[in-house]
């Protein structure tokens, strides 16, 4: 588990967050670009606080398949997205995008505008997951479905997925040699 780990999970998913808000004609496919990079950004601060307790719960997560969230609360008496969000409103960033990171796990919980974003956001981390870039996935978890709601929600069908999926490894690809230009 690192920062770099991270940041390839969080590119992944980045182009599969656009991909996906464009497929669905969402306002501003850029800002749901940002959350994607932004989305596992609490997960620095846990790393930054204390990495063997990290580890920890990456390890208890491979070993009991327990959800993430219940497992950081024990441990950091807060989760990822608690820290994203709090980051998110340090740096004074848009409301919008602060919801979308506390939300993406749980997108149908949110109610508002940001709602179809955190959507984006929640199918990516599968469409990234599915990809082999997943953090922290639990090994043998089924990766590869969206929550069918989740993807109704969004208003993109299952065509519109398959295709985002099919394309995720050349966007990647050209992200990876911009950001590295």
């Amino acid at each position: 588990m690192s920062s770099p780990m991270l940041w390839l999970h969080s590119i992944e998913f980045a182009a599969a967050a656009k991909g996906l808000a464009e497929a669905a004609g969402l306002a501003d496919p850029n800002e749901i670009f940002l959350c994607g990079l932004l989305h596992d950004v609490g997960f620095l601060v846990e790393l930054q606080r204390d990495p063997a307790a990290l580890a920890a719960v990456a390890q208890e997560r491979a070993r009991s398949g327990r959800p993430l969230d219940a497992i950081e609360d024990e441990v950091f008496r807060a989760n990822h997205r608690d820290f994203g969000r709090a980051l998110c409103d340090q740096w004074q960033l848009p409301p919008s995008i602060g919801e979308v990171i506390a939300s993406h796990d749980a997108p149908l919980e949110l109610d508002g505008p940001s709602r179809p974003s955190a959507c984006a956001v929640n199918v990516a981390d599968a469409l990234a997951a599915a990809a082999g870039f997943g953090f922290l996935a639990v090994p043998g978890a089924d990766v590869t479905a969206s929550d069918a709601a989740v993807v109704a929600a969004l208003g993109v069908g299952d065509g519109d997925v398959d295709a985002i999926a099919a394309a995720l490894p050349q966007l990647t690809a050209e992200l990876r040699d911009a950001l590295a230009e």
